[in-house]
């Protein structure tokens, strides 16, 4: 297909420009810290503001077949995957919460909810450890060259995109878009795609005004909700094949049973609503302020980076000095580990416009159309 080509090709020409895909942009400047030289000893903490193994995954990746699965789980195997640290993680006084030993160990109870509700301090280093276990296992399992082939692959597949993956995605869509209410919104005026007081760190981007032009778009457009859909359920697809190579290897002395479970525990933080929640009403957004015309791909590229430069997946968290191990009180400033991996996939917009050209052209052909009706259903009742 011609949008995929084109993807590809603006692909390599980054590369190109940047050397390498190996900077994360969610990384740089989080913890005030200079950039360091990534490394791939896992006792280190350089991975602070860049994705470890990176160099080292791209350059093999070039001369293998991208999509040789058995190739990324040894390769991932070799590099550490399922290794436990050479010094163990001291636990927080009081903390409960499992502690991040080896790069599977990326336990989303060190998070926000950990402070918020069960008021228990979550260190900084702790913190800091979970981010990076989840790039680097992000990185060793979805190399780029890998990743952007298999989507290439899916896309030209066949006319009709439906899977048990993109089933389930459409089921986790629950109630379509509101206001939960439980933190404030962004004190600007609704529709002001531009304004400077636009940027948040409480992942509570839009105003209610904008959350219910979102539900009326999406009534008005389901195949843009497909396309969001249609990516997570690719990505699903991508890393059930990457597991099952690891289940393929079967060689006790490289991994146990609780690597496996590991490994599907982490393709589930893949499998989540958010991302559909964040970015639908972008495009909403975007599609009333352009009067509402067609959607094409400099939209969807303008869409993520409004999420990605306003903060809808930044979390600061005030922890008290009754909660802090120190009794300091401080800010913790939590970041999606996933965002760096999302912007190289998404950041010109052209793997998300095809996606939508995809469904576009499945719909119309008759295909999906029980999840245009479950979509629409959803978002009219929520």
């Amino acid at each position: 297909m011609l949008y995929v080509s084109k993807y590809l090709n603006s692909l390599k020409m980054k590369q190109k420009q940047n050397n390498s895909a190996s900077k994360c942009p969610f990384l740089n400047g989080t913890l005030n810290q200079k950039t360091t030289e990534a490394k791939t000893d896992l006792s280190s903490d350089n991975s602070k503001t860049e994705c470890p193994y990176t160099q080292d995954i791209e350059k093999t990746a070039t001369i293998i077949d991208p999509l040789n699965f058995d190739w990324i789980a040894r390769n991932a195997i070799k590099l550490g995957i399922f290794e436990h640290r050479d010094q163990p993680v001291t636990r927080p006084k009081g903390s409960k919460t499992p502690l991040p030993d080896r790069p599977l160990d990326i336990p989303y109870p060190n998070g926000p909810m950990v402070i918020e509700r069960r008021e228990e301090d979550v260190p900084v280093d702790t913190m800091k450890d979970v981010r990076r276990n989840i790039i680097l296992v992000t990185q060793l399992l979805m190399p780029n060259d890998s990743v952007n082939a298999y989507f290439e692959q899916q896309l030209k597949k066949n006319e009709d995109p439906d899977s048990p993956q993109l089933q389930k995605a459409i089921s986790d869509i629950y109630g379509g878009w509101k206001d939960y209410g439980y933190k404030t919104t962004p004190n600007v005026e609704s529709f002001d795609f531009d304004s400077p007081d636009r940027k948040v760190a409480n992942r509570n981007l839009y105003t209610p005004e904008e959350l219910k032009e979102t539900n009326k778009f999406a009534i008005k457009n389901p195949e843009t909700v497909l396309s969001i859909a249609l990516f997570r359920s690719i990505m699903q697809q991508y890393l059930a094949e990457a597991i099952q190579a690891f289940k393929n290897i079967n060689e006790p002395d490289l991994m146990s049973s609780q690597d496996i479970e590991d490994l599907e525990k982490y393709a589930g933080q893949w499998a989540t609503n958010n991302f559909n929640r964040e970015l639908m009403p972008a495009l909403a957004m975007i599609y009333k302020n352009k009067g509402e015309t067609e959607l094409d791909q400099e939209d969807f590229a303008k869409a993520f980076g409004f999420i990605k430069d306003n903060g809808a997946f930044d979390n600061h968290v005030k922890v008290s000095k009754h909660v802090a191990g120190d009794k300091k009180a401080r800010v913790n400033e939590f970041h999606c580990p996933a965002m760096f991996k999302l912007n190289n996939l998404l950041s010109d917009g052209t793997l998300l416009f095809q996606a939508y050209e995809v469904t576009r052209e499945a719909v119309a052909q008759g295909h999906l159309s029980e999840h245009i009706r479950t979509i629409r259903s959803k978002v009219s009742n929520p």
